[in-house]
């Protein structure tokens, strides 16, 4: 994998987050089965569905602005080597790499909190 390519898997992840915080903070993320965490509690209703994107904003947020962080450190150190002239090593994946994988930590704790959000509004479930 190349600097550039893990580095655009960061942008899309960060995008995905930033966007899902956005709309969730504005009331405008209606239930869908495109995007979104899609869990069988948060489908379940759309109280479920706020209930549950609600709870995964601080853990998106994070996230959303640790991508944003590390992009640009990933840009800087890249601009760094060419304009000295020097390619830039491959080591250099293991920045969004690394970033990518502490993201997926955040979103996943973010899924746990949704999905335990949206159990507590429907009765019955656990």
């Amino acid at each position: 994998m190349s600097v550039l390519s893990s580095l655009g898997a960061v942008i899309v992840v960060t995008a995905l987050c930033v966007d899902m915080v956005r709309r969730t903070a504005a009331g405008a993320f209606k239930r869908n089965h495109v995007y979104g965490l899609r869990l069988a509690s948060t489908l379940a209703s759309d109280e479920a569905w706020d209930a549950g994107h609600r709870a995964a904003v601080p853990h998106m947020r994070v996230s959303g602005w640790f991508g944003v962080v590390m992009t640009v450190i990933t840009v800087a150190l890249i601009l760094g080597f060419v304009v000295s002239g020097n390619d830039v090593p491959e080591a250099l994946v293991a920045v969004p790499l690394g970033a990518l994988c502490i993201q997926l930590v955040g979103m996943t704790w973010g899924t746990v909190a949704a999905n335990k959000a949206a159990k507590k509004v429907q009765p019955g479930r656990r």
